[in-house]
This record gives structure tokens, C-alpha cells and sequence, in this order.
């Protein structure tokens, strides 16, 4: 029965699903050996994405940042020379209409002192008076070498005062006029009274000439000043004239005294008749004006 028994459970058991086929097999060595497949490890797999060394992968940050610095630089550099040049633009304007303002001052200056000059002139132009008659009673002078005449007042006196013209001094003829009861005798120019000079010069000349003497002449004083007042055109007689008027004030005491200078061009010379006062205007006293009204050329 037993053996049987046996050999009924060996049919029933097929050998393809032995046990021991899932039991590690025993060396000799003792040790256990798998052979199933699945329990080998298979080798790694290859990539084939670049592989980026850690010293590349550290070096973009540092690039990055001194391009950064670069554009930071170049933008400063960039800004400093605009600014720079804008700068230097603006000063040359600046100077450009310093040079304007300073010429506009300049021409105004000339146009104001042109107009100061007219309107003293035309202040001091004198206005002779109308109708002027030489009293019969007046004594007349003449001399004929300088070729003019001349009525004055009887309350009057002459006194001629020849001379020889030189490069200095062109005058070559002098009568001076003063009161009759003290006749002048320091040969100066009297204040109320008429003073004849001649010279051969001509009226431009002639006109340099007294401009110099009355001012030009004494501008190195320290007592007194100096300065032409007024110019002027006039036609004296049918013969070209040129009226000069200068003044001197005493730095002291501030006092004005005017002389006036008629210059008129006739036989080949000039005629200087000069009167002085206190007076813008020497030639407004009748009794002068009507003195120089009576020379004749």
C-alpha cells in the first residue's frame, strides 16, 4: 500500500514545477549562486546630452556681471560727454552774447553821447538878436594888410598885438578889445568883451587849433576843467563859419566861464572873433553880438 501511495503523488507532481528551481544552487565554494535573470543589473545607459563641466557652469555669472558693469561704464562715459559738450556749447553762447551785450553797450553809449551832444549844442547855439544896428556914434577900426573892419562900442578900447605865426602858434594878427578906462595888458581874452585873431590856416585847421589850445592844451590842470561844450556850422556873412564853444571850471569853487570862438573862412585865412562870460551863450550879450555883426571881410 505504501508504495503505492508513492508513486501516485510522483505522477501527480509534474517535475517542471520543482521547488527547487526557485532555490539558489550550492557550489562547492558554499556559497549560493542566483541564475535567474531578472536579479542581474543591467549597465547604465548612455546620454547623449552634452555634459557642462562645473568650472563653464560658475563662469557665466561672472561674465554676465562684468557686462553689466561695462553698459554701466559706457552709459556713464556716454552721459559725462553729453553733458560735457552741452556745456561747452553753452558757454560759448554765453560768451557770444557777452560780446553782443558789450557792443550793444558800446553803441549805446555813442548814441546817447551824440545826443547829449545835440541837444547841448542846440541849447547852446546862440541866438543873435534880431535887427542888430551899430550905434553911428561906435568907432570903427580897420586894417587893411589882414584885410577886415570892425565898429565897437566908444566905452571900448583896442590894443593890437602883431605876431609871427610859427608850427605852435599860427596866429599871426591879434586885436584885443577890454574897457576903455583899464585898457587890457596882459594880452588874455577880457570876459565881456571881444578878442580878433587871424591865421592862415584853414577853417578845419583853424578849428583843431583852438580845440587843442582851450582844452586839449590845458587838460594836465589840476586847478581847472576843461571841455569842448558845442560845435557848429554856421554861414557868416556869405562866408563858411564854425562856431566853437568851450568851458572851464574851477575845481574849487565850481564856477562855469564859456568862451565862444566864431570862426570865419574869407581872403584865404581865418578870422577868429572870441568872447567869454558866464554866460552859456557869450554871444547873446547885444552889445557884443552886435560887434561881430559889424566885421567885415
Amino acid at each position: 500500500m505504501l508504495k503505492l501511495t508513492v508513486m501516485s503523488l510522483d505522477i501527480i507532481r509534474p517535475e517542471t514545477h520543482s521547488p527547487l528551481r526557485d532555490f539558489p544552487s550550492v557550489e562547492p565554494s558554499g556559497q549560493p549562486q542566483f541564475n535567474r535573470q531578472e536579479d542581474t543589473p543591467e549597465p547604465p545607459k548612455q546620454s547623449n546630452k552634452p555634459v557642462v563641466s562645473k568650472s563653464k557652469r560658475s563662469a557665466k555669472p561672472a561674465l554676465l556681471f562684468l557686462l553689466v558693469i561695462i553698459l554701466i561704464l559706457a552709459g556713464a562715459y556716454g552721459g559725462y560727454y553729453y553733458e560735457h559738450n552741452k556745456l561747452k556749447t553753452d558757454v560759448l553762447k554765453i560768451s557770444n552774447l557777452n560780446s553782443q551785450v558789450s557792443s550793444l553797450n558800446s553803441t549805446i553809449a555813442a548814441d546817447n553821447k551824440k545826443l547829449n551832444s545835440s541837444a547841448t549844442s542846440a541849447s547852446a547855439t546862440p541866438a543873435y538878436p534880431t535887427n542888430l544896428v551899430v550905434p553911428s556914434t561906435w568907432k570903427n577900426y580897420s586894417n587893411t594888410q589882414e584885410q577886415f573892419s570892425i565898429s565897437y562900442p566908444t566905452t571900448w578900447a583896442y590894443k593890437e598885438v602883431p605876431a609871427t605865426a610859427s608850427s605852435s602858434n599860427p596866429v599871426s594878427y591879434q586885436l584885443e578889445f577890454s574897457s576903455a578906462q583899464t585898457p587890457s595888458t596882459s594880452g588874455t581874452l577880457v570876459p565881456g568883451y571881444g578878442e580878433l585873431e587871424t591865421s592862415s590856416q584853414s577853417l578845419a585847421n583853424a578849428l583843431s587849433y583852438y580845440e587843442k589850445v582851450l582844452v586839449t592844451g590845458n587838460s594836465s590842470s589840476t586847478t581847472s576843467t576843461y571841455k569842448v561844450v558845442s560845435t557848429t556850422k554856421y554861414t557868416f556873412n556869405s562866408a563858411p563859419a564854425e562856431l566853437l564853444i568851450t568851458s572851464s571850471e574851477v575845481n574849487s569853487t565850481k564856477v562855469v566861464t564859456y568862451q565862444a570862438n566864431l570862426l570865419v573862412y574869407a581872403n584865404s585865412k581865418t578870422y577868429s572873433f572870441a568872447s567869454s562870460s558866464s554866460n552859456a551863450n557869450p554871444f547873446s550879450d547885444n552889445t557884443v553880438a552886435t560887434v561881430l555883426e559889424s566885421l567885415k571881410t
